[in-house]
């Protein structure tokens, strides 16, 4: 039986976010059945948004209001991104050119203005650009493009490396990592925590922190729920070819990324679907791709940025998004559990990797993550009615 004072479970950019920040302070072990970042950390365009999605306005102002109320976590990420890439002499490395959300159509950009009023109101500084003004800020973008939302910070993170990076210079400040052990049992046990691991093992812990995505419904079971969605998302990837995108170009109502990074290839992405199937073992589902998805998502992509007309798609690939089923982040302890920490970022899994690691660090340790996390509590969800002690 393995002691620590503080086990993360999950190795993607949450759980090496919290052992970066805990490993000065605390005796940490990281596990993850999965190895490093081998699930949606490294299968997403690891974008950098800072203004709302076309999906919070679907349910209408209240609840995009609700979901402004992210915006003190994503200026703390913001923040901590700079100081990561600073930290790591930039071995993270972090790309902040801009983005624009773009409306083709007067219903798009009906919503568009109302989507900028609502996050200027909440204290976003996006702005909304009109066409005239567009040619000069953003053009690559289609003469079809009749206006935008503009945020000056946006941009992307390389998903390739971040995590090692990050998991290695957690590593130099002394934080441990166990790639091959799976959770299968999460119990209170003479007030530490006892997680059973397969094959055949287990860890002792004064606290846990449950930053394991798609799998943290899973994981936390035994004793309380974060009920999750699970789902399936497209990304491809063209030939590398002269510079033809500078910003990152998203849409107001259609699932659509595109960003150039320093390479030269071009990633379309934006959340278009890929078949999800279970399957038995550790990880639980496997992805499949979906024609339509990636034609739809090429097709979108040349009309919005005609430049990209020519380059070939060289690779497409699926990847899975684990999030709260409120789509808000969830970032707190368990009423109930003491010492159970939740960190789940949902769909803004990149930009608020950071600021989820810190905040769960921070209360790990018992100390002020300096943000109110309030609106994120897991106590928002029923507690399962599994007594303490039960078992997977």
């Amino acid at each position: 039986m393995t002691a620590t004072s503080v086990l993360v479970i999950g190795a993607g950019i949450v759980g090496c976010s919290a052992a970066y920040y805990l490993a000065p302070e605390a005796d940490v072990l990281v596990v993850d059945p999965m190895g490093l970042a081998t699930q949606a950390s490294t299968q997403t365009a690891a974008n950098l948004h800072l203004q709302l999605s076309y999906t919070a306005l679907k349910g209408g102002e209240e609840e995009f209001r609700r979901h402004a109320r992210i915006i003190e976590l994503n200026d703390d990420a913001d923040r901590r991104w700079t100081a990561l890439a600073s930290e790591t002499g930039g071995r993270v490395k972090v790309v902040n050119f801009g983005g624009i959300v773009v409306a083709e159509s007067d219903d798009d950009v009906d919503i568009l203005r109302r989507k900028v009023e609502l996050e200027r109101a909440a204290g976003f500084t996006t702005e909304f650009v009109e066409r005239a003004d567009l040619v000069d800020l953003v053009p690559e973008v289609a003469s079809g493009v009749r206006g935008a939302s503009w945020h000056a910070r946006e941009g992307y993170v390389d998903a390739k490396t971040a995590c090692y990076e990050l998991a290695r210079a957690a590593r130099e400040r002394g934080a441990r990592f166990d790639l091959t052990s799976a959770v299968s049992g999460l119990r209170r046990s003479g007030g530490r925590w006892r997680v059973d691991t397969d094959p055949g093992g287990g860890v002792d812990a004064d606290i846990v922190v449950v930053a394991a995505g798609a799998w943290t419904e899973r994981v936390l079971s035994p004793v309380a729920t974060v009920p999750m969605e699970v789902s399936g998302l497209t990304m491809s990837v063209t030939e590398a070819g002269s510079r033809r995108v500078e910003h990152l170009v998203m849409h107001t109502s259609r699932p659509l990324s595109v960003k150039q990074v320093s390479s030269g290839n071009v990633m379309i992405g934006g959340g278009r679907p890929a078949r999800v199937v279970r399957v038995e073992g550790p990880l639980g589902w496997r992805t499949e791709p979906l024609r339509a998805s990636l034609r739809a998502g090429m097709d979108d992509a040349v009309r919005v940025v005609p430049g990209l007309d020519g380059l070939r798609v060289v690779r497409s690939w699926e990847g899975l998004l684990g999030s709260p089923a409120d789509d808000i982040p969830v970032i707190g302890e368990v009423p109930g559990q003491p010492g159970l920490i939740v960190s789940v970022a949902g769909h803004t899994g990149y930009t608020l990797g950071p600021t989820c690691g810190w905040a769960a660090a921070r209360l790990a340790l018992g100390q002020d993550p300096g943000v109110d996390l309030t609106p994120f509590s897991p106590g928002r969800f029923a507690a399962v009615g599994v007594a303490a002690g039960g078992t997977r």
